[in-house]
């Protein structure tokens, strides 16, 4: 899938930066198994639910790290990968980093194919959806389900790669914004605090989650938007 907008670094670094397809597959295998295991009584949107709780947890847990960590290569996984991005933003493209693995984990566990570029580019749009509202930049638990939800169906009325492109164009040059840096008392430099950064990603996940347990496809959701 191409077009004919230029790739925002931010982006570039969040894909270079992000986990083998193969590796989240695994991870969503092995919390469904814990789950069951634990709970043999209950049913699969039961175990489901518990094990995209435990994913959205562990990507809240690390993106808190991000935002508590000055020198990241070497001490948050995949740090090195992060490229042509500098300052706040190697942070904004770390955070960003995991809550698209999120969002990837998510899906899969609800049965959705992340091999397929279509899921794939659907999590960076809600990754990038989700910090986009403005809601989320003053508080993270102003984040809406509807309205980030509403916002990506209304993107995928085009095509979904432009859609992922202007938004983390945006949420690039809104990070690197010094105005945006002074207006947010939750900022540290341009990107929030350790508490704002882990409750963003919470929300989001609780966004995804909702997103792709309801079953919908890329395919499905662009007809369903039109």
């Amino acid at each position: 899938m191409t077009d004919d907008l230029p790739t925002p670094a931010l982006l570039t670094s969040v894909r270079k930066a992000l986990a083998q397809p193969s590796k989240l597959k695994r991870e969503a295998a092995q919390r469904l198994k814990k789950v069951r295991r634990q709970h043999p009584d209950w049913d699969l949107d039961e175990i489901r639910r518990a094990a995209a709780q435990g994913v959205i947890a562990s990507a809240g847990n690390w993106s808190a790290a991000v935002g508590g960590v000055t020198a990241l290569p070497g001490a948050i996984p995949g740090a090195g990968t992060v490229v042509a991005v500098s300052g706040g933003l190697a942070d904004v493209a770390m955070t960003m980093k995991f809550q698209v693995e999120m969002a990837m984990t998510v899906a899969v566990i609800y049965g959705h194919d992340i091999g397929c570029e279509e899921v794939q580019l659907t999590c960076m749009l809600l990754a990038a959806s989700g910090n986009l509202q403005e809601g989320a930049r003053k508080s993270a638990t102003a984040v809406g389900t509807k309205a980030v939800t509403n916002l990506v169906k209304e993107n995928l009325k085009g095509a979904l790669l432009r859609a992922v492109k202007t938004a983390f164009a945006k949420l690039g040059l809104r990070f690197s914004r010094k105005a945006l840096e002074k207006s947010i008392p939750l900022f540290v430099g341009v990107f929030v605090s350790m508490t704002a950064n882990k409750g963003l990603t919470h929300v989001l996940g609780k966004t995804v989650q909702t997103f792709f347990s309801s079953g919908a496809q890329p395919d499905e959701l662009l007809a369903g938007a039109a």
